[in-house]
């Protein structure tokens, strides 16, 4: 991977249905006080963009650094691929100079994400005014403006499953991924995350029980008894229920990160479903790779779009999910 990709490619990517990311597994070392998040700036966010004047203008930014994402420099050691500490450190100054670089010319400015993983960056609110003072920072080589992306929709099937012959609807045949299957390779030992709306972790394909009581107990943004679960081992809503990146409203465009990626939208378990799903042959079938383990990575909110930061921030959990 180039050190020269940029933020908007990786979003558009999936996009165009790259949905599903199979986890890179890497090995990095964090700062225990480093995170993506800057909570202090989120509770101001709300106020401060929301009791300013409608005419004034503000944007939210990838602020791309100088220094190569540490993806786009792993080093070999006794045939694993791991991250450069020495590139770890040089990042992590990096962005602390140009946070307070930012800072300095943009009183005003909400650093809201840090990337390293995919992506030297960080995720600017502010005002559009200030634009240009950012673009000449020293260490800044390319920033624009975070382009938004509209949900997927799920199609209403009017037909149930007993009504249709499921092999003709089968993922599986679709594709020619039989082949694989009878050879039993079935996604064992694969790990699959799921960027869209969330993923429905009560679903019965889906290591749920299947009751709508189970479903009906959950409550978005709060961490309850049904996650994680065997099938749907872990994830993150990166967005939270109230975020919408084409809201009029600066204070819903930022999105508000939680434990709880229970599906808002119904595409994400829809494509869990076909990625990795266990199903009884009766009213559902099984999906193309069904002894692999999901992680629900929700990036959209209870309705509206989706926005470039928010889809990076997933791809940044999924190159190192367990955060070593």
């Amino acid at each position: 991977m180039s050190h020269r990709l940029d933020a908007k490619f990786l979003s558009k990517v999936l996009s165009l249905g790259l949905i599903s990311t199979i986890f890179l597994t890497t090995s990095c070392t964090r700062s225990p006080k480093e995170h993506y998040l800057f909570g202090e700036d989120l509770k101001r966010a709300s106020k401060i963009y929301s009791t300013q004047p409608t005419s004034m203008k503000q944007a939210i930014f990838i602020v791309k650094l100088k220094a190569p994402a540490l993806l786009s420099a792993l080093k070999e050691n006794k045939l694993k691929k791991i991250v450069d500490a020495n590139l770890v450190a040089i990042i992590r100054e990096e962005q602390e100079q140009a946070i307070k670089d930012i800072k300095s010319v943009s009183p005003e400015a909400l650093i809201l994400y840090r990337y390293k993983m995919v992506l030297n960056a960080l995720v600017v609110a502010a005002p559009t005014k200030d634009l240009p003072q950012l673009k000449s920072l020293a260490q800044v080589v390319d920033i624009r403006k975070a382009e938004n992306f509209e949900r997927p929709m799920v199609l209403n099937q009017h037909e149930s499953a007993k009504e249709t012959n499921l092999l003709e609807k089968n993922s599986i045949l679709f594709i020619g991924a039989q082949t694989a299957i009878d050879k039993n390779m079935r996604g064992q030992n694969i790990k699959v995350g799921i960027i869209d709306t969330g993923v429905d972790y009560t679903h019965a394909m889906l290591g749920g029980s299947g009751n709508v009581d189970d479903y009906n107990q959950v409550k978005p943004n709060e961490e309850g008894k049904f996650f994680p679960n065997l099938k749907v081992v872990g994830g993150v809503d990166f967005a939270g229920s109230e975020y919408d990146a084409g809201s009029e409203n600066m204070a819903n465009r930022i999105a508000k990160k939680d434990n709880n990626p229970m599906d808002e939208g119904g595409h994400g378990t829809h494509v869990a479903g076909t990625v990795a799903g266990i199903g009884d042959y009766e009213n559902s079938y099984d999906g193309v790779a069904p002894a692999a383990s999901l992680y629900a990575l929700k990036v959209f909110g209870a309705s509206g779009s989706t926005s470039d930061e928010v889809v990076i921030s997933a791809l940044e959990y999924a190159a190192d999910p367990n955060g070593d």
